[in-house]
């Protein structure tokens, strides 16, 4: 079918629970499913396996102010050519809401496309996600943007206690990436020993591009709260190329730049605010150890032990690049190479 290769909701209410959509596929946009006129979707405890779209929404595609909300639902082995493997939303007024409990039933896992691996959101889309594991999710073509979810053109996102592991973008944002888009993450958790995400050149878990923003905070309760053993070119876990990200909380360990910011890069121009995080044991092949910051860096009360760099084991702020350091930070063990 050009749209919806099983099912094409248009105007309409719909309800699946229990079911399985396998081998679909369309021409043009949701593999298995299009969501249209503002139809109202829910999804329960149901298995998307190795649909394909033509052009976006692998397995589903939202759109035209419609509302899809999916629970305790696998997304496994999805493809399509551009925008989302599994799921793609856009327009104003376009919202998806994924709802899980870290558990396997509750995942998105081997989805892939040339530009974003499992689900995209853009045009003023929204999209809020809680308790989902991310993981193996891959964006292989040359200007591939977001191993698992990249949040773009105005488009907004909230991420709560979700897991991102081993996605993968030949570009920039191996787990996630805003290009014009506000994200909030709260409570998350990107990579972990033998399972980070990897950037083929900016920020190995996740990019800021095209003037977006970034918040990355903890919730009491929260279940997770680092970043993990992420690779990239420039900026191992974090790479801030324009916009702003703010970082409250968290852990960044065993993150690796082969050039720079084994952890945070800051392009100059561009503003990373972080207070109460702890940096421990990541590495740059060439400046900044931790922290590479060419634009504005603040930090307030963080830790930084045992970074490596060849210049800066730590921090590294280069010419027409400022750094603020407040309130009660530390700096032990780190060295230059």
């Amino acid at each position: 079918s050009n749209s919806g290769g099983a099912l094409m909701l248009d105007r309409g209410t719909g309800y699946i629970e229990g079911s399985a959509f396998t081998n679909n596929e369309s021409i043009i946009g949701g593999g298995a499913i299009r969501v249209a006129g503002g139809s109202t979707l829910d999804v329960v405890s149901s298995v998307f396996d190795r649909n394909h779209a033509g052009s976006t929404g692998g397995a589903i595609v939202a759109v035209g102010k419609s509302t899809v909300t999916v629970t305790d639902t696998t997304f496994t082995n999805n493809t399509a050519e551009s925008f989302g493997g599994a799921i793609s939303a856009q327009e104003e007024g376009t919202y998806v809401f994924l709802k899980g409990n870290n558990e396997t039933e509750a995942s998105f896992e081997n989805n892939s496309s040339k530009t974003i691996g499992a689900v995209c959101v853009q045009q003023k889309a929204q999209l809020y996600v809680s308790g989902y594991i991310f993981e193996g999710n891959k964006a292989t073509g040359e200007k591939a943007r977001a191993g698992a979810i990249a949040v773009n053109k105005e488009a907004s996102a909230t991420i709560v206690n979700t897991g991102f592991y081993k996605n993968e973008a030949t570009g920039s944002g191996g787990a996630l990436s805003t290009d014009g888009g506000t994200v909030n993450v709260v409570s998350c958790e990107f990579g972990k020993e033998n399972g980070g995400n990897v950037s083929g050149d900016k920020g190995g878990a996740i990019l800021v591009n095209g003037n977006g923003t970034l918040n990355v905070s903890l919730t009491e309760n929260g279940v997770y709260h680092g970043f993990y053993y992420n690779t990239a070119v420039v900026g191992g876990a974090i790479d801030v190329y324009s916009g702003t990200a703010v970082v409250t909380g968290y852990i960044f360990k065993g993150n690796t730049a082969a050039y720079r910011g084994g952890a945070l890069y800051v392009e100059k121009g561009m503003e990373l605010i972080s207070s109460s995080c702890e940096f421990s044991e990541n590495m740059s092949a060439n400046d900044g150890g931790a922290v590479y910051a060419a634009g504005a860096f603040t930090d307030a009360g963080s830790s930084f032990k045992v970074n490596k760099g060849r210049n800066g084991g730590a921090l590294t702020i280069p010419t027409g690049g400022t750094a603020k350091l407040n309130g009660s930070g530390s700096f032990s063990g780190n060295c230059s190479t």
